[in-house]
């Protein structure tokens, strides 16, 4: 922030975006499914999007100007 430069996994990888997928899917399965299941569901979720993500090439898209 100092830098006014934004953190790299902001920019272009998935990191943020399947970790909120992730905790979403817990809180959302929490009541219903149980805690552990919950807990391993969104675990789960979280590693197959960074998986597809690395094996797709996908990338957050881009501001423009940033």
């Amino acid at each position: 922030m100092m830098a006014g430069d934004r953190p790299y996994i902001f920019v272009k990888h998935v990191y943020a975006s399947a970790s909120i997928a992730g905790a979403v899917l817990c809180c959302l399965m929490w009541e219903s499914a149980g805690e552990q299941w919950a807990m391993l569901t969104g675990a789960l979720a979280v590693i197959a999007m960074r998986f597809l993500a690395i094996h797709f090439k996908w990338n957050l898209p881009r501001i423009k100007g940033f």
